[in-house]
């Protein structure tokens, strides 16, 4: 009598499409906006089979919700998106205007706020053809990069799509977005584009990525090429931090940053690599004056071009809740200057027993 009333299973997974990444190109086609790249991962029976299969679904179409729409007509299966863990944005596209695409993804439902944004090279399309030799599952070689770069190495800061909108929205705070590139047959994530509240403005080079996320969330396990008199040392930061302050005295307003930095020599060039402890105070000293005078560069540069990725305006406001409603950024970074103090570097001394 019990089995009677159990009723079967209306969401059966084979009547699902799971769509693992999501590109938006700028459209070429006449009369339309958006060129929407849905990838749908095709799941193996066997689950000790390597390789991945896939397929694409593209439309074009004035907005995102039509080209969605358009999609849906091409398969059998219901699209669904709660696995949807990066959100690639063409180049193209995000030089335009990046507002509409962030307002339509927070605001639907169906996608989830802790997806990855990324900007693709040279566009999403050409990126979410990629087809690694060993992905389990179409879609998770590049969520595995965002994701390791956030919990486990720090060489290329991360986005998701909740802490896109805050910055958005933000007056004081500016996107970083990472970059993914697709050369031939290799995907790079190296390098950081900064955009203002409309559009990229920046596309920073790998090291000064790497400086970004040393000044935000802190780098460890990265790499470090120091060129010497004597040859080229490969340095591993170990772990590395910033800190900063706010003051104001009229009219400049002084951000003040200290750097710390637990590095170890792993590789020279020229020289054999137990001279490494001799010239290690040499090295410490380079590397200190490198790094502060890189650091100073990036912050000018990035001042001059009017943004704020760090949170310099953000520290401001939270310390000056009378100038809070009348914040106005442009005239905020007009008086903003950089103190960068030496870098404090310590030695890790890995012992061989």
């Amino acid at each position: 009598m019990l089995i009677v009333t159990l009723s079967g299973c209306a969401l059966a997974i084979d009547r699902r499409a799971f769509v693992s990444v999501i590109g938006i190109d700028q459209s070429d086609q006449p009369g339309k906006r958006y060129k929407v790249t849905l990838k749908i991962s095709l799941f193996k029976g066997d689950p000790k089979q390597t390789g991945t299969d896939f397929v694409l679904l593209s439309a074009d179409a004035g907005t995102i919700s039509e080209a969605l729409y358009k999609a849906r007509a091409q398969t059998d299966k219901k699209l669904f998106f709660g696995h949807t863990k990066v959100i690639l944005f063409g180049e193209a596209l995000a030089r335009k205007e990046i507002r509409p695409l962030l307002d339509f993804f927070v605001k639907n439902r169906e996608f989830q706020k802790n997806a990855y944004l990324a900007v693709a090279e040279p566009n999403a399309y050409n990126v979410l053809l990629h087809r690694p030799q060993q992905e389990p599952v179409a879609g998770f070689f590049l969520y595995s990069i965002f994701y390791l770069n956030e919990y486990e190495s720090s060489n290329v800061g991360t986005l998701t799509l909740f802490d896109a909108y805050r910055r958005e929205i933000d007056p004081a705070l500016n996107l970083a977005m990472p970059i993914v590139e697709r050369q031939q047959e290799r995907i790079r994530v190296e390098r950081t584009a900064l955009f203002n509240k409309s559009s990229i403005q920046l596309k920073l080079s790998s090291a000064e990525s790497r400086l970004i996320a040393l000044l935000t969330t802190g780098v460890q396990d990265s790499e470090w090429i120091m060129h010497m008199d004597q040859g080229s040392y490969a340095l591993k930061i170990v772990k590395g931090k910033a800190s900063y302050s706010i003051t104001e005295s009229a009219p400049a307003i002084t951000a003040r940053l200290q750097i710390r930095m637990t590095v170890r020599v792993e590789e020279q060039s020229n020289i054999l690599m137990k001279a490494a402890d001799a010239n290690m105070q040499k090295i410490e000293q380079q590397m200190k004056r490198t790094v502060q005078a890189d650091t100073e560069r990036l912050l000018l540069r990035i001042r001059d071009n009017k943004l704020d990725p760090i949170g310099f305006g953000l520290r401001y406001r939270s310390r000056h809740a009378y100038n809070a409603a009348n914040f106005n950024k442009d005239q905020f970074l007009s008086r903003l200057v950089f103190k960068v103090s030496p870098v404090q570097v310590k030695r890790e001394i890995v012992k061989i027993e």
